[in-house]
């Protein structure tokens, strides 16, 4: 999936939620009061709101979950959408076997910018692809290994 098309996916899925949730996405200075009031970090600006609303940016992983409990969604299908399920035997596995320092490790993740998560998702796709035990993980890989 290009960046292009996560980005349209992300701002449709926000305008979806937030009309659900009664909100009119076409004033990004309310929304911005209203989402500025929810988060705990610094506020953003109605510049920052129009680029998620106008499929331009994706915000930070914990931007993501303020909008997803502000607007009553799952953070996880706010931020990557319906194909999330596509490898959900192997996920549900995991997450329950998940420890604190993958949590942490998520976390940390979370607060890397996009280009940054792009880097970090390539060492891991180049880890995976060359690593013989993990077979099962290869098809969760972005882009198949050659």
């Amino acid at each position: 999936m290009s960046a292009s098309s996560e980005r349209e996916g992300f701002s449709g899925r926000l305008r979806r939620a937030l009309r659900e949730a009664g909100y009119r996405y076409h004033s990004a200075t309310k929304l911005t009061r209203e989402f500025n009031a929810r988060f705990q970090g610094p506020p953003i600006s109605s510049y920052a709101m129009r680029k998620w609303l106008g499929n331009e940016a994706i915000p930070t992983q914990d931007k993501v979950r303020t909008l997803a409990e502000w607007l009553n969604v799952g953070s996880e299908w706010l931020r990557f959408g319906e194909n999330l399920r596509g490898n959900e035997g192997i996920v549900e596995q995991d997450l329950k076997t998940i420890g604190t320092a993958e949590l942490a490790f998520i976390s940390d993740l979370g607060q890397l910018d996009e280009s940054d998560l792009g880097v970090v998702r390539e060492v891991a796709r180049l880890l995976v692809c060359n690593d013989a035990r993990v077979p099962d993980l290869k098809r969760l890989v972005a882009r198949p290994c050659n």
